[in-house]
């Protein structure tokens, strides 16, 4: 007997969406700049939905904090920001709360 899979698997990379948002898009990262440069959902025929990106990079964040890390420390570095590893743990959990 099959198992009963509850969720689909994600259409979307959160890696590459992370890395695209805070390392390629410099200081003008926005959602809705990241959406006209990923495409259109091919199952759907229509471009991803804003919320759906975001889910998609935060999700990808938060279960891997460390590189997420490195790549969000290192955009910020680039623009003379620093940040210690707390402020980021916090930073993490106030998205895994939803509070953006």
């Amino acid at each position: 007997m099959s198992k009963i899979r509850l969720t689909r698997p994600s259409l979307l990379d959160g890696k590459s969406l992370f890395r695209i948002y805070w390392t390629d898009m410099g200081s003008q990262r926005s959602i809705r700049r990241l959406r006209e440069n990923t495409g259109l959902n091919l199952q759907r025929g229509k471009p991803f939905s804003p919320r759906g990106l975001w889910l998609a990079l935060w999700k990808w964040a938060i279960n891997n904090p460390d590189e997420a890390f490195e790549i969000f420390t290192a955009a910020n570095r680039d623009e003379g920001i620093f940040h210690t590893r707390q402020e980021w743990d916090e930073f993490l959990l106030e998205k895994a709360q939803g509070q953006n």
